[in-house]
């Protein structure tokens, strides 16, 4: 919905859609948006109604195609797809389901009719399949544009994208485009945060993250529960953060860029108190590196730790620090 939503007269052109569609009416002129939202309630308040607004970004989008339940007849059902939680909470939603990461199984029959147009494997590809899922830990999105992408191609390049992967760099451009179209809405001090926590923060408590972040910032409280409401990090049952490996790569790819853009003025991002990272006050960057064989967790989100997912290595490699304490660079 969002691309239509952006597009000229894009916002009447979904009120319109599903006047035609319910109603069959096929010569429905709506002038404003606001006029249009009326125009819903007047047709569909006595009409019993199956609604499905899927990819929903912005409230706007809500209050101009369901404001309220008094817009539909009894029995009527809205479904609301988004990764935004807190969207739904001010839109006074009656339920909120997360959906989970796909099983094991679940995940490989996903993979291989993206990768392969069948559910089997063909011999040689059993342990490279094993490696790329496991990296995409059951994310749909993942799993898809990774198997489109390697679809067709040889063990070569199969092996290229592991290397890609195990260096939290994501090879395939569609599914980096993809991830970050919910990272584009962040404000901007959600986006550092996220860019913080994700490099280095991962596997801490909360309480130890917030007093870390509020040395440079404030609100840290708030931006971080808006990053949980808007899926973008996890706190688990030990009060510690946590973080898609998906969304790690993408934040990794976003500092690679932005420190390349940086390249005239420092060789990289620098926080202001280098001890909280027990590093050299002379280090300008920080080397994340592989787990050892037989470390099975995520290391504390320490600049010196790597991340071991269902047996296979991640190594960030020669990542710069990010936007952590930035005003340092001002």
């Amino acid at each position: 919905m969002e691309e239509v939503w952006k597009r000229n007269n894009g916002q009447i052109s979904l009120q319109e859609q599903p006047l035609c569609c319910i109603e069959g009416a096929t010569e429905i002129k709506i002038p404003t948006v606001k006029s249009g939202s009326v125009i819903l309630k007047d047709r569909l308040q006595h009409k019993r109604v199956l609604l499905l607004l899927d990819n929903v970004y912005r409230l706007e989008q809500l209050q101009a195609l369901c404001g309220s339940h008094e817009w539909f007849g009894e029995g009527s059902k809205i479904f609301i797809m988004t990764t935004d939680r807190h969207l739904l909470k001010e839109h006074g939603v009656d339920h909120v389901y997360r959906v989970k990461e796909l099983e094991e199984s679940e995940s490989y029959e996903l993979f291989n009719w993206a990768a392969f147009n069948q559910a089997c494997l063909p011999e040689g590809f059993a342990e490279l399949s094993r490696q790329v899922v496991a990296y995409c830990g059951g994310l749909p999105l993942a799993l898809e544009l990774l198997g489109l992408y390697l679809h067709g191609s040889e063990v070569l390049k199969w092996k290229g994208v592991l290397r890609s992967l195990e260096r939290f760099s994501i090879p395939s451009g569609q599914l980096v485009e993809a991830l970050e179209k919910s990272f584009r809405y962040l404000s901007d001090e959600e986006k550092q945060i996220f860019l913080d926590i994700a490099c280095f923060l991962i596997g801490m408590n909360q309480n130890d993250v917030l007093q870390t972040l509020n040395m440079s910032m404030q609100c840290t409280t708030l931006q971080i529960s808006l990053l949980e409401d808007k899926s973008f990090v996890t706190i688990d049952e030990n009060n510690k953060l946590q973080m898609h490996v998906m969304q790690q790569a993408m934040a990794r790819d976003i500092v690679t860029r932005q420190s390349s853009k940086k390249t005239d003025q420092m060789s990289g991002y620098l926080p202001s108190n280098m001890g909280l990272f027990d590093r050299p006050p002379h280090a300008s960057t920080t080397r994340l590196v592989r787990p050892s064989p037989n470390q099975c967790d995520i290391n504390g989100g320490r600049p010196d730790s790597g991340i071991l997912i269902k047996g296979v290595p991640m190594d960030f490699g020669d990542t710069l620090i990010p936007s952590l304490f930035r005003k340092s660079l001002n």
